[in-house]
């Protein structure tokens, strides 16, 4: 008698989709699902995931824009298991990635630069996929179509896999220029022109 054995593979599908202020439980617990190691890279603290109030803002219109990778399929099935920041402010701002200050349109400097800053955080199991760069590839879309002409980013100079997602996207995935970097201690911050639609 042979005896006949099945093997059932969940089909998993990531889902990319604008988040709102409903998204935020699944968004505070993406939040918990990070190692400290990667909340220390998104937020460039070791003080871990940010208070429920902030993340709350963050998801709120005046702050700017998110994006969220859902899974669909599989045994995590409805977890955001990445989030995009599209954040209003940028250098201009008020230094705090532009969370705290209300605003409904790009913020212009002097000489017509529009800034926005660009954020990502991927829980440590779907990280190395592409989820990252898909999000921030959306993001760069975002910004042109909302007018802005510049994103921004910091990034810890230790932070490896933020710095591959940057340059693939310099590299033709949706930025329009060269970036410039400027360097405070373990701080990098790079501003680069945004790719307009065509």
């Amino acid at each position: 008698m042979m005896l006949d054995i099945e093997r059932q593979v969940a089909a998993v599908e990531i889902v990319y989709r604008a988040a709102g202020e409903s998204d935020l439980a699944r968004l505070v617990e993406l939040h918990r699902r990070c190692s400290p190691e990667t909340l220390a890279r998104r937020y460039a603290s070791a003080a871990g995931a940010p208070p429920r109030a902030r993340i709350a803002h963050m998801l709120t219109p005046e702050a700017g824009h998110t994006l969220l990778a859902v899974v669909s399929g599989g045994t995590d099935d409805g977890a955001a298991v990445a989030v995009a920041h599209l954040l209003t402010g940028g250098t201009h701002g008020d230094g705090n990635g532009g969370v705290d200050s209300p605003r409904s349109g790009p913020d212009v400097a002097p000489g017509g630069t529009a800034v926005a800053e660009a954020a990502l955080l991927v829980a440590d199991a779907w990280q190395r996929r592409g989820i990252g760069a898909v999000l921030a590839r959306r993001l760069a879309v975002l910004a042109a179509v909302a007018g802005y002409t510049h994103v921004q980013a910091h990034v810890l100079a230790g932070n490896q896999p933020a710095l591959r997602t940057i340059r693939r996207l310099v590299g033709g995935g949706g930025l329009g220029g060269a970036p410039v970097w400027a360097y405070d201690g373990p701080m990098l911050t790079m501003t680069v022109p945004v790719a307009r639609p065509a």
